[in-house]
């Protein structure tokens, strides 16, 4: 029986009254989907040229949106995003990356519908399965979401962030060993995944009553956090050896 995000957030909620314990790289991070490679990535003198000066096609639409989304222009690149549609409807990257905007803004039912669209037009779109996923997740569609990351997995089996987020709902319907298999293969697929390290720590110490390994997961964690510059992650993961009893 599948219970829904608001008891597994509430579960585990009660078992760290500071924080949500286990880490989910969402679509609205740099790090997840397509946000890793296509919607965010880094734009270049030569892109933002061709942005703002070329013939306006829907690529150059999809760029422009890019940049205004860059600059926080959130509208600009909705309707950027929206003439690159309605000038080329069968354009899967264009819906894919306007339901990340949609989802950046809390619209989940439309960013299902543009990631939905954008499935039926690319179905080897492993990302656009993870992003509804996780759009999902913000539903409630606990069921919905377990089979698109599934989905996403088999297409791409390695993407770390698959793993890592179904794990993050193995746990809360209490598929234990499952969810520490996940985090396993995301940590095998990517050894310098802090978010896969930290999560795989608090897993042993909260269900599987392993605090050595727990440790050793945190001091990795740590590490990576350290080498990323991520002072604030840092020093939650060091809060957490501290109440195991041990140090960095």
């Amino acid at each position: 029986m599948y219970k829904t995000v608001q008891v597994i957030l509430y579960q585990m909620n009660n078992l760290s009254a500071a924080f949500f314990i286990f880490t989910s790289v969402s679509i609205a991070t740099a790090d997840s989907g397509i946000a890793k490679g296509k919607a965010e990535q880094k734009l270049d003198r030569d892109t933002i040229f061709v942005a703002v000066t070329q013939p306006k096609n829907a690529a150059r639409y999809l760029e422009s949106g890019k940049l205004k989304e860059k600059q926080r222009n959130l509208q600009g690149a909705l309707n950027d995003y929206n003439q690159a549609i309605s000038l080329d409807s069968r354009y899967a990257d264009a819906y894919h990356i306007r339901g990340i905007l949609k989802f950046k803004t809390n619209n989940l039912p439309e960013a299902i519908t543009d990631f939905s669209k954008a499935i039926s037009l690319n179905p080897k779109n492993s990302y656009a399965y993870h992003d509804r996923a996780t759009a999902k997740v913000r539903l409630s569609d606990v069921r919905g979401a377990m089979m698109d990351y599934d989905m996403a997995i088999s297409i791409n089996p390695k993407h770390p962030l698959s793993y890592n987020d179904r794990a993050i709902l193995k746990v809360g319907i209490n598929d234990i060993s499952g969810a520490l298999s996940d985090f396993n293969k995301a940590i095998l697929i990517n050894s310098k995944d802090s978010f896969a390290y930290e999560n795989r720590a608090n897993l042993k110490r909260l269900k599987l009553n392993d605090k050595a390994g727990a440790i050793e997961d945190f001091r990795q964690a740590a590490r990576l956090f350290r080498d990323e510059g991520s002072t604030q992650k840092l020093q939650k993961v060091i809060k957490y050896l501290q109440g195991l009893g041990a140090t960095e």
